[in-house]
């Protein structure tokens, strides 16, 4: 597959960069299935189990049951989110959304959970996004990554943000409270808020071209 042309696109993660899934996740937890986590209980870890007990198992069920429902559908935007979109939008880009909210359940509906997500997004930003891919959590998004031609890469995984930084996309790390700045061996830009990154990107006519580390075509 040809690479797509990324003039005046920014790609960017959704959960963690734009949007703050922990609120809603915790009141569906406390409201549909009768578990209380409290926001310091994350601190033992970033993966559900590590929280309540279980295996990656229970946690496809939960969050299948989760991004069907009206909670996944209204979560809050990120601190400084959408001003950081919108200076970057009045700055002439655009956006693609790459994010990991499919559970690998053969019981998941895509269609609603891509419809709950883009309204989630629109209801924030507004019609700013190209387009918007969903992929699951065992796989990276480097399938995606590579559809589009080096450009501005917005992630708070360190995982996805270097296969992106490999492909040769400019990567830029969202801090959260997950995100352990010792591994980031490839020191790989981290911003401590969203609201940097207009400041470093600039607008589409004067920020650098992100640098190419490969010539060759990629192929899925």
């Amino acid at each position: 597959m040809a690479n797509k042309s990324t003039n005046g696109i920014i790609l960017t993660d959704v959960d963690g960069v734009l949007l703050n899934l922990l609120p809603q996740l915790r009141l569906f937890l406390r409201e549909e299935k009768g578990i209380i986590v409290e926001a310091e209980d994350w601190k033992k870890g970033s993966q559900l189990h590590e929280i309540i007990g279980g295996d990656l198992d229970s946690d496809r069920e939960i969050f299948l049951d989760f991004n069907h429902s009206d909670y996944f559908r209204s979560l809050p935007a990120v601190p400084k989110a959408v001003e950081a979109i919108k200076t970057l939008k009045d700055n002439g880009w655009r956006f693609v959304a790459i994010t990991a909210c499919m559970t690998g359940s053969k019981r998941q509906c895509y269609e609603t959970t891509y419809q709950n997500r883009l309204e989630n997004l629109e209801a924030h930003f507004g019609n700013v996004f190209e387009e918007l891919h969903l992929t699951s959590w065992d796989r990276c998004k480097s399938d995606y990554l590579r559809r589009y031609q080096p450009t501005w890469w917005l992630e708070d995984s360190l995982r996805h943000a270097n296969d992106g930084h490999d492909i040769g996309h400019k990567s830029l790390l969202i801090k959260t409270q997950f995100l352990k700045a010792e591994h980031n061996s490839k020191g790989l830009p981290i911003l401590e808020c969203i609201s940097q990154a207009p400041t470093i990107i600039g607008s589409v006519n004067t920020a650098p071209k992100p640098h190419n580390r490969s010539k060759r075509k990629f192929k899925l």
